[in-house]
């Protein structure tokens, strides 16, 4: 199958469920930058129909629904992140249907991110059913190989740069197929910092590479989730990386869907 390349680096950052803080501190550190980003929406949490478990709330609950229109209209791209975070096909459809709803859901190219960064064919299907184009998960397989849980011990632990390139490279995407259902994206946990991810930037340039950065929390000291889990990342190692991007006009910030109908328009799909 033919395979797409990009004309230039680009990078996504792309949160995961809808948190309170993405609105309070993310969403506000990239305004200050004039960054976008893709915000995966779990709704049934937002509209108090889904109570999810302590791990999920542990940072002052959800954004609310003028808080997402907010950053529609800024151009931020919303996509759906399953209803009661799950992906199952009236699941799919009643969180979709919500979105239209709050007037937030950008058609043209449908997103979706797996909870749980799961993936089978059976997802598949019902993600074509629905028209969703493109789907963002976790991790490679091939980040799990016996070298690559080394190396992730090594960038984990001992926050090392290089380590956190080669571990986390087969999340670039060089190139993928047209079929675009299955994106993955490297992830930033409360381990990390900044300078592993401008290293991981830096070095995927020369390829003309995406990266997709899969975040959930942004937070600061002061607030009760932080320290609680490695779902998280300090407000200064994210503002760190949004200053040096702002500066750095050689790699583009993309929403997940830009990218993607960059791509198809160069394959004349759109």
């Amino acid at each position: 199958m033919d395979t797409l390349f990009f004309k230039e680096p680009m990078v996504s950052l792309s949160f995961d469920d809808g948190r309170k803080d993405t609105f309070d501190i993310a969403y506000k550190i990239m305004k200050k930058y004039g960054l976008v980003a893709t915000f995966h929406i779990t709704t049934g949490w937002v509209d108090k129909t889904f109570i999810p478990k302590e791990w999920f709330s542990a940072t002052e609950g959800a954004m609310s629904i003028s808080d997402i229109q907010e950053c529609y209209k800024a151009g931020f791209e919303i996509t759906s992140h399953g209803d009661q975070h799950l992906l199952a096909a009236d699941d799919l459809k009643t969180s979709l249907e919500k979105l239209e709803k709050w007037q937030v859901i950008q058609k043209d190219v449908l997103g979706f991110s797996f909870p749980n960064s799961q993936l089978d064919e059976n997802d598949v299907k019902i993600l074509k059913e629905a028209n969703i184009q493109y789907a963002r998960s976790g991790r490679s397989k091939a980040c799990y190989s016996l070298i690559n849980k080394i190396l992730y011990i090594l960038q984990n632990n001992f926050k090392l740069i290089k380590p956190f390139y080669a571990f986390n490279r087969y999340n670039s995407i060089v190139a993928f197929p047209q079929d675009l259902y299955h994106l993955p994206s490297t992830v930033i946990k409360s381990s990390n910092t900044a300078a592993q991810v401008i290293y991981l930037l830096e070095e995927s340039k020369s390829n003309n590479a995406w990266n997709i950065l899969m975040l959930h929390s942004i937070l600061k000291p002061s607030q009760q989730g932080y320290g609680k889990d490695g779902w998280y990342w300090s407000a200064d190692e994210f503002e760190k990386l949004c200053q040096w991007l702002s500066k750095h006009k050689d790699i583009k910030v993309v929403t997940i869907g830009e990218g993607v109908k960059a791509c198809l328009q160069k394959n004349g799909q759109i």
